[in-house]
């Protein structure tokens, strides 16, 4: 069943003019009564089929309600007399088809806690359900894993849903949809957290905020709170985003202060624990009026007459309002009149004055009101009423000119200022009219031109605007803003002019070979400009550009001595008593045709063993069309009797069987249609030496840091004398710059040589350590420069190398992370050592004597440095052949890291870093699952051995545990390695060398006692900031043992926090037979790495 309805009907006797209207009513389950009416006349237009007088008619109903009963009537009517006659057809039914029902809108959750949440949406309304069956399909989800909580179907606009289990930090989202028998709406969703922060209120003043909340009552346990301000709409005119501050704090309370008044704020409290930020909860706030700082900005005035005036001016600038501007006080002074003083109050910007007085002048200010006070008043906009038109001027008269010193003049006129009337004349208006144009055109209807308005009495009226030789009346007209005056006028003469116009009608008249003859008529009437008295010709030879000049003062004349076969261009300029007219367009014609002269620049570029090739250039000028050329050759040791000829049609010959070796004379003949020219001048040439081979043996000696020396040989093959050599050379490698690119440009160095020469050499110099260079060198002789002698060679290694500073470790999350300030220029590799130090007892047991083993744990590159500078310990990658094994979950370790200049030619040059301290992570804490689905940390022990007796029972395990795994220790010289160890390791020569270094600074004492924990929560990871205070329930192994004379637990209250480290991890007891930690059990050069380039550790 369709949504809408196509209705036909029959209609008798058409020709009476029936016109038609339907009526359809809702007759479905909703409780409105909806009618509506088609509009009279002849529906859709003319029927659709006829059968003699009766016909069948169309329309069609669209846009009605789904799955609903209408009813329908059809009305026919038609004029009889002055009235219409209607009939109704019977009532008929008709019933839409389902579709499927609209979305719900307005999702909302209403309340929430941990196990509950209750959610309500908007009904759809009755009129778009659109089918059987209605009801609503809804589903709760955690959105990360898209995992359902709930589900269900209900006819009500709310649900409530319990029995559910809701953690904090987690997105959740409601979805509903209205369902029916046809189908499915789109989802209405609300996307939802568990809240941590209730009540929150804001008050403020103009300048300060004070916020206040609460905590939430939910299981999401808070630490601190973030707050952080931004403003969101300033002076409320201007939308933003500025984060004007952020706050951590443990209160539940904060004042802000130096905030901008009449500006609205976004206040976001963030609440925080040790597992991280919470979702925020928003609100806006917005800051008190105070007085506007500035003043309204451009005003101006509309309106002005004489008597009346209208000023408008836009809003104080946004920042500057510090309120709601509910009205202006504006001020209006009359600057000759002290005792006019009007003042008046605008709400709108705008304020009109009238009575005022014509050509006097106003002064006007405006200032802007809040309800805080008063701003700052506008600079004064100053405007002068309307005038009355003045009195026309008196004695307008022209001037004599001195024509010597203005020729281009036309006349200067002048004229008295009327006095008479209220206001003056603000302008004149000078205007004139054509009367007679170069005396040979007399004007009798022209217009009446503007030339220009003035403020003073006279003008000189120059310019394009007046023909010189012609006749003019000039009009002057008195006008201010009141009105314009009557005008007078006066007639004046040009004078005469250069001419604007050349002669016309130029044409050739006669040609011969060396002869030209031109005629033309006088310049057009108007660009005469004056009386014509002679005429300035010039003639341009194209071929040489020499240009034939002369006067006369006839309108014909010939010009003789020309040269054969070239190319003129003619044209002519009239002279009168101004001075000289612009030339005419240029005629080109040409001279007739005559024997070549001699061909020019004979030359032989090209020759080699066997062949010379000439060229030459054509006769200049050639007098012709050069129809070939003839060649005559010989050798020169012979008589030119002997010569041989040749035909050629261009100006470039190769002559073939050539003797090597020997020198030819040559010389070339031009020929047109006139006949054969002369011969050009005899020239001789001879076979050309070569380029020549590679320079022999060419080597690198003597190499450097910063230089390098070449030597060579003589090429073998030298095809000639060696001029010069040239050395080119470029960078290849940079091993210490992991960016590099080679350029493919080179630096070219040319070295002079003689005959004598046979071994070279020559030292390049600035060049940079540790890098690869590619050398080219070739020879040149007289015919160009031969092959290129290459080789490839590294300067050698950068050893000045500074040890670097103690490395920066910080902690990120449960990774240790060394933090490099930058590179310097020439190291290409960082070695990472690691050393794992023991507690203080564990040392005193195993005679250590305080000297630990390192073990490399990296060797990086530039590229595995990257552009975070940065490096994870523990990360169990391997890293330029050493693996990067993970660390002892709060074990203590010593690190130091090793700058390295490298090339494959040459071995590395090290150097060692002091150490820096820093304990690993803690591992993942026992945890027990409760409702909010979170571990949860067990009850610290200091309290559990205060309040249970089930504590003692476990510290005395502790401390049998404690002892049995000291009884098991051994000394570190007869720890034997586990079978998977593959660890590097410093040797006993290697800890002999560090002992040696000690005098250098490199040595550093590995033994920890009494060390404090470094700070290492900073960031964006955890807010603490005090170690002592830092993880107090961290320690959670039971069989750690001896608190009570070691106080190794923090939280218990005992003074010598700074040992507590050292018992971290005693947990793990038999680490030497079971993990594979760092620095344990790692004793045996068997176990060493044998793939891994091996670097020595101080």
């Amino acid at each position: 069943m369709p949504t809408g309805l196509t209705i036909t009907w029959t209609c008798y006797n058409p020709a009476n003019k029936n016109e038609f209207q339907i009526v359809y009513t809702y007759n479905g389950q909703c409780s409105a009564e909806d009618a509506a009416y088609t509009t009279w006349g002849e529906l859709n237009g003319t029927p659709v089929r006829g059968f003699g007088s009766t016909y069948v008619y169309l329309t069609e109903i669209s846009e009605l309600y789904p799955s609903s009963d209408y009813k329908y009537t059809i009305a026919s009517r038609q004029m009889s007399g002055n009235d219409y006659v209607s009939v109704q057809s019977d009532e008929r039914m008709f019933t839409t088809s389902d579709t499927a029902p609209v979305s719900p809108i307005n999702v909302t959750v209403n309340t929430i806690t941990d196990t509950t949440a209750t959610f309500s949406w908007n009904p759809v309304p009755c009129t778009q359900e659109n089918g059987q069956n209605f009801r609503y399909d809804y589903s709760l989800r955690e959105v990360l894993s898209d995992t359902y909580l709930s589900y269900g179907i209900t006819i009500e606009t709310s649900v409530t849903l319990s029995d559910i289990t809701l953690e904090c930090n987690v997105i959740y989202d409601f979805n509903v949809a209205a369902v029916n028998d046809a189908g499915e709406s789109t989802v209405g969703t609300k996307d939802f957290s568990l809240e941590y922060v209730r009540n929150v209120e804001a008050m403020s003043t103009a300048v300060s905020l004070d916020i206040s909340w609460e905590a939430s009552d939910t299981v999401c346990v808070t630490d601190t709170y973030l707050v952080r301000i931004i403003l969101i709409n300033q002076d409320q005119c201007m939308d933003t985003l500025i984060n004007i501050g952020e706050s951590e704090t443990m209160e539940l309370s904060l004042t802000h202060v130096n905030l901008i008044p009449y500006s609205t704020y976004n206040v976001e409290i963030a609440p925080a624990n040790t597992a991280g930020y919470g979702p925020p909860f928003a609100v806006d706030v917005t800051t008190s009026e105070i007085a506007p700082s500035a003043a309204p900005s451009n005003v101006r005035y509309t309106n002005v007459s004489s008597t009346s005036v209208s000023f408008i001016w836009d809003e104080v600038a946004c920042g500057h309002r510090r309120g709601n501007i509910f009205q202006y006080h504006c001020t209006i002074t009359s600057t000759t009149d002290s005792a006019y003083n009007k003042e008046k109050y605008a709400v709108e910007r705008t304020a009109s004055y009238e009575g005022l007085q014509p050509c006097t002048t106003y002064d006007f200010t405006v200032v802007a009101v809040t309800v805080a006070g008063i701003g700052p008043r506008t600079p004064e906009a100053r405007i002068t009423t309307e005038k009355t038109k003045p009195s026309p001027i008196s004695n307008l008269m022209s001037l004599p000119l001195d024509r010597s010193t203005m020729p281009l003049v036309a006349s200067t006129v002048q004229w008295t200022q009327s006095t008479s009337g209220p206001c003056q004349a603000d302008e004149y208006l000078v205007e004139y009219q054509l009367l007679n144009i170069d005396q040979c055109d007399l004007v009798s209807d022209s217009s009446t031109e503007m030339y220009d308005t003035v403020t003073d009495t006279d003008i000189t009226l120059t310019g394009s605007s007046f023909l010189p030789h012609s006749a003019y009346r000039v009009y002057v007209t008195a006008r201010n803003s009141g009105g314009v005056a009557d005008s007078e006028n006066i007639n004046i003469q040009t004078e005469d002019a250069e001419p604007t116009g050349s002669p016309l009608t130029v044409m050739v008249t006669d040609v011969g070979q060396r002869r030209l003859s031109f005629s033309w008529t006088k310049p057009a009437c108007g660009e005469r400009n004056g009386d014509i008295m002679m005429y300035l010709y010039q003639l341009t030879d194209h071929h040489t550009n020499n240009v034939i000049m002369g006067e006369t003062s006839d309108v014909i004349v010939t010009i003789n001595n020309l040269t054969p076969y070239v190319m003129y261009s003619f044209r002519i300029a009239a002279i009168n008593t101004a001075g000289l007219g612009p030339f005419s367009d240029e005629i080109v014609t040409q001279t007739g045709e005559d024997v070549p002269p001699a061909p020019e620049e004979l030359v032989a570029p090209n020759t080699d063993t066997t062949s010379i090739t000439i060229q030459w250039l054509e006769p200049d000028p050639p007098h012709g069309v050069i129809t070939r050329y003839h060649i005559q050759y010989w050798k020169t040791s012979e008589s030119m009797s002997t010569a041989m000829s040749a035909i050629n049609d261009g100006a470039t010959f190769t002559l073939l069987g050539l003797q090597p070796n020997d020198e030819y004379s040559f010389r070339v003949q031009a020929e047109t249609s006139a006949g054969r020219g002369s011969w050009s001048t005899t020239i001789t040439a001879e076979v050309n030496e070569r380029s020549p081979s590679a320079p022999s043996d060419l080597r690198a000696t003597g190499i450097g840091k910063t230089s390098i020396v070449l030597e060579w040989r003589k090429p073998s093959n030298p095809n000639g004398i060696i001029l010069d050599y040239a050395i080119k050379y470029r960078v290849l490698e940079k091993p210490y710059d992991a960016d590099f690119i080679p350029d493919d440009r080179y630096i070219t160095v040319m070295i002079p040589t003689t005959a004598a020469d046979s071994d070279l050499q020559y030292l390049v110099d600035d060049l940079e350590p540790s890098t690869k260079y590619e050398f080219r060198v070739s020879g040149r002789t007289s015919v160009g420069r031969g092959e290129e002698a290459v080789i490839k060679e590294y300067t050698k290694i950068f050893t000045d190398i500074d040890p670097p500073e103690a490395p920066v470790l910080k902690t990120s999350g449960p990774s240790v992370v060394i933090q490099f300030d930058g590179l310097p220029k020439y190291i290409s590799n960082v070695y990472i050592a690691v050393e794992y130090a023991l507690s203080r007892k564990k040392r005193q047991n195993s005679n250590l004597d305080g000297t630990l083993n390192s073990f490399i744990v990296a060797n990086l590159t530039r590229s595995d440095i990257g552009e975070e500078m940065s490096f994870t310990l523990g990360d169990n990658k391997t890293y330029g052949g050493y693996i990067n094994h993970a660390l002892i979950p709060d074990a203590t370790y010593t690190v130091r890291v090793a700058y390295a200049s490298c090339t494959p030619v040459a071995e590395c040059v090290v150097a060692w870093s002091p150490i820096s301290i820093i304990t690993a992570p803690p591992p993942p804490p026992n945890c027990m699952i409760d409702r909010c689905g979170e571990p949860r940390k067990i009850t610290n022990i200091g309290a559990t051995i205060g309040g249970s007796m089930g504590a003692i029972v476990i510290i005395v395990i502790i401390i049998v545990v404690i002892v049995f795994y000291y009884r098991r220790q051994k000394s570190p010289s007869q720890t034997s390695p586990t079978s998977n160890e593959t660890y590097d390791e410093i040797d006993p020569q290697i800890a002999q060398q560090s002992a040696v270094q000690n005098e250098t600074g490199y040595e550093v004492n590995l033994a920890m006692e009494g060390m404090q924990t470094p700070k290492q929560y900073e960031g964006d990871e955890l807010d603490y900031e005090d170690v002592n205070t830092k993880r107090e329930s961290d320690y959670q192994g039971l069989n750690t043992g001896d608190m009570e004379t070691e106080h190794d637990y923090q939280g218990l209250g005992e003074t010598e926090k700074k040992k507590e480290s050292d018992y971290q991890g005693l947990n793990k007891a038999n680490i030497d037979e079971e993990h594979d930690y760092q620095g344990l059990g790692q004793k045996s050069d068997t176990n060493r790495k044998t793939s891994s380039p091996y670097v020595n550790v101080p």
